[in-house]
């Protein structure tokens, strides 16, 4: 069997996020405002920063970019 490599997908294009820290509302407008201005946009390479806790308030943001990207086209972050 012939190794191939890592699978890469190419997005169409790429937004560039970081610092959102956890903050369920900046990522409430800042998801929606990437669709309104690049609704081609299908990918966010988050820089570092995103807010991931283990608490109830982690699973709450999780689940908001879930929601948020979803409702944006976003495929992956």
């Amino acid at each position: 069997m012939i190794d191939s490599g890592p699978l890469v997908v190419q997005p169409d294009r790429v937004a560039i996020a970081g610092d959102w820290h956890g903050s369920i509302s900046w990522l409430q407008s800042v998801i929606p405002r990437i669709h309104r201005e690049a609704p081609e946009v299908d990918t966010i390479f988050h820089t570092g920063d995103f807010g991931l806790f283990p608490e109830a308030h982690g699973k709450g943001f999780l689940a908001a970019v879930d929601f948020w990207c979803q409702t944006a086209n976003i495929r992956r972050v």
